[in-house]
């Protein structure tokens, strides 16, 4: 088996729509917990951006464990609507880590 083989399958198993979706679930934990940490440290104005952000996380851990066990076809279109979501939610962590 040559060395190119076993990177490319790695790849591949990394770049499955189940491990795509454990990686994303994985993020927006981090960051809820990160939050909820970190939440009396922001001041009172940033408060509304932190719940709507730590909201926005506990949906997509909600829908990225509910999806583990989709079919392929669906599990691709579930991870680019959660990362579409987890995007955003980095978007709101940006915002309020500059605020």
């Amino acid at each position: 088996m040559s060395g190119k083989n076993v990177n490319s399958n790695r790849q591949q198993a990394f770049l499955r729509p189940t491990n795509v979706i454990k990686a994303i679930e994985f993020k927006a934990i981090n960051i809820r917990k990160l939050l909820n940490k970190n939440e009396k440290a922001f001041g009172k104005k940033a408060w509304g951006n932190i719940d709507d952000a730590i909201k926005l996380a506990k949906t997509i851990e909600a829908i990225a464990s509910h999806t583990a066990n989709l079919q392929a076809a669906d599990a691709i279109v579930m991870v680019e609507l959660l990362e579409l979501m987890l995007e955003k939610l980095e978007h709101k962590l940006t915002c309020i880590l500059a605020s």
